[in-house]
């Protein structure tokens, strides 16, 4: 075999794989530009990371050993933490389950019923949760029970909208049109 066969052959190179690569060039450049552009957006500033590593080390340095010293006062406020998560999932979870089943093509029982629920799914999806939070507010005023009321909300539309579309716990039920 001779050394100008083993060297590749750039010239040889087809029509559409220089567009290919010219495209993909283009397409890494452009990628490039919206990246620089949203760090400019953003005012993102990498130094600060390094100038503000001596705040960051602070920190950890009070961190540990921890001062259970204190402790009497941190323990209601995170058990009250642990509740609110366990609180908004429930909630969450008790939303979500007959929205679900609803939604399923499979298990629901009318037509209209799996576009409303897909609707309701829509919607709470669409709103933000600024706005559920306003809501609630309005309700049931500032405080912890706001927080709790909250989190089901999203939870709930979050477990709803992830679940399948048709219910894989009812296999046992053809699938069928829905009348």
């Amino acid at each position: 075999m001779s050394p100008a066969a083993t060297v590749p052959r750039l010239v040889e190179r087809s029509w559409a794989g220089a567009c290919g690569l010219g495209l993909r060039l283009v397409l890494a450049l452009v990628l490039l530009v919206i990246v620089v552009q949203a760090a400019i957006v953003v005012h993102a500033r990498p130094q600060d990371l390094i100038t503000g590593a001596r705040g960051m080390a602070d920190i950890i340095r009070r961190a540990v050993p921890p001062d259970f010293g204190k402790i009497d006062m941190v323990w209601w406020p995170a058990l009250e933490t642990i509740d609110l998560a366990i609180f908004g999932t429930v909630g969450g979870v008790i939303m979500a389950l007959p929205l679900a089943m609803l939604a399923a093509v499979n298990v629901t029982p009318s037509r209209y019923l799996y576009y409303a629920a897909r609707g309701v799914i829509g919607f709470a999806r669409a709103v933000p949760d600024l706005v559920w939070v306003l809501l609630v507010v309005t309700a049931v005023g500032l405080g912890p029970f706001l927080a709790r009321l909250r989190f089901p909300f999203t939870r709930s539309e979050c477990s709803a909208a992830s679940s399948p579309r048709r219910s894989s716990i009812w296999t046992w039920r053809r699938s069928m049109p829905l009348p």
